[in-house]
């Protein structure tokens, strides 16, 4: 990261990353000592691939039932994430992910957001 201090980088990297297949959630241990616990539903619903915004751009979102079937390391960049509906393109920077609510689970139905970036 251009001008950052190893000290304000540190929370940019995870301690460990848990794919959780029954409750299809992954948590993320950050370093700094923050956990995140993020959906599949909300991870795919916000895929930053070019593909998925233009789709979110078009006002089209991906299948509310797809599950987390694999996490695959992008080297020291991010998370590649593996969806039951086939997509697997997106990579999730570390930034990006650390940029998520950690209440980045299914709402209930009024609340139609998985993942809200405010806090």
């Amino acid at each position: 990261m251009p001008g950052a201090t190893v000290d304000s980088a540190v929370g940019l990297w995870p301690a460990g990353v848990v794919l959780h297949a029954a409750s299809q959630r992954l948590e993320i241990r950050w370093r700094d000592g923050v956990t995140q616990q993020l959906s599949a539903a909300g991870l795919r619903e916000h895929c930053p691939c070019s593909g998925c915004e233009a789709a979110r751009r078009a006002q089209r979102r991906p299948p509310g039932d797809a599950t987390l079937q694999a996490v695959h390391a992008a080297g020291e960049y991010g998370l590649q994430l593996a969806f039951s509906d086939g997509h697997d393109r997106g990579i999730y920077p570390w930034a990006y992910l650390r940029g998520l609510h950690d209440a980045c689970v299914p709402g209930p139905p009024a609340h139609d957001t998985h993942c809200d970036s405010t806090s």
